[in-house]
């Protein structure tokens, strides 16, 4: 069965941390856990790389694609336990994007929040992206990873984070026929974060990492830059979550199908608002959400932007 591209939304919605990281529950020890679904339209204008259900196709490898519409599902859930003695916390979490995460935390005293994940992620990629003239065929991107972050490191509000992963793509045809274009190997990324509680204001929280991108192929292979800033805002039952995302990327190799130096620049904003206990009932949230993204990059074929809009219900227990 055939699954439709999000076009980068999954992105979007785990740097808000509200569809797809679990989130503590209170300060007791015990089970808990969230579930969520929700949907809405995405309007898009993907790049050639991009796997929808309409576009196997292309005609030329210039040019912009045309903007299309669909409809999206999203769904994710997460559980945890608090263990009473050690007050460490287990976290698994999965969503429809086909990522899957196990967690470890632990505080310690004096030192700060430790969390140590194993990372599974499998989407659809294309078999050969540069086709054209006939209809393009998918395949299977597997990563596997483990991260660890350090968050309120000494009792203050810094954060250090380091995560490796590796992709693995079950039949890359074009890395086969282009040996500069394989696209197995590795992406590290290493990052460090600030976070301010600004009472009434909210928190505000900032990123900045740098990714490695290791790959067989010299033209996947580079390096990125990512800043990131999140601020949340509860308002009696409401909360507002703003997401705000700035990418570099810049390759190493000529790219064998254009001839050139690949280079990007990406933007991703979103905002989500969250009302809890609807017409009383506690564990029940409702949200709204909005995200608009851009990818502008010196070849044409990897131009992408994305305007999604939403609504869905949680439960917390």
């Amino acid at each position: 069965m055939k699954r439709p591209g999000t076009i980068g939304l999954c992105s979007l919605f785990i740097a808000l941390m509200t569809f797809s990281t679990p989130v503590i529950a209170e300060d007791k020890s015990g089970l808990f856990g969230t579930i969520r679904l929700g949907g809405g339209v995405v309007n898009t204008r993907p790049s050639g790389l991009e796997v929808l259900n309409d576009n196997e196709k292309r005609d030329s490898l210039e040019g912009k694609a045309n903007r299309r519409s669909q409809g999206l599902l999203l769904l994710s859930a997460d559980i945890g336990y608090i263990f009473d003695e050690s007050g460490a916390t287990l976290m698994a979490a999965i969503n429809t994007e086909g990522s899957i995460s196990l967690a470890l935390r632990h505080e310690i005293v004096g030192v700060g929040e430790l969390t140590y994940s194993a990372l599974y992620e499998k989407k659809e990629v294309w078999k050969n992206p540069y086709l054209v003239g006939a209809n393009r065929n998918r395949t299977d991107a597997e990563s596997l990873g483990v991260a660890m972050d350090w968050e309120r490191i000494l009792g203050s509000g810094a954060r250090l984070a380091l995560k490796h992963q590796q992709i693995d793509i079950a039949d890359d045809l074009i890395g086969q026929a282009e040996p500069g274009l394989r696209r197995d190997g590795a992406d590290t990324t290493l990052g460090i974060g600030y976070c301010w509680d600004l009472d009434a204001g909210g928190v505000v929280s900032t990123d900045l990492s740098y990714v490695w991108i290791d790959r067989d192929g010299a033209g996947n292979r580079g390096y990125a830059y990512l800043v990131e800033v999140t601020h949340e805002l509860n308002v009696d039952r409401l909360t507002f979550s703003t997401y705000v995302e700035l990418k570099n990327t810049y390759f190493d190799g000529v790219h064998p199908v254009f001839n050139k130096k690949r280079n990007e620049s990406a933007y991703r904003f979103s905002e989500m608002i969250t009302f809890a206990a609807p017409f009383g009932y506690t564990n029940w949230s409702v949200f709204g959400v909005a995200s608009i993204g851009a990818t502008a990059a010196n070849i044409d074929f990897f131009d992408s932007s994305t305007l999604f809009s939403g609504a869905g219900i949680g439960y917390r227990f």
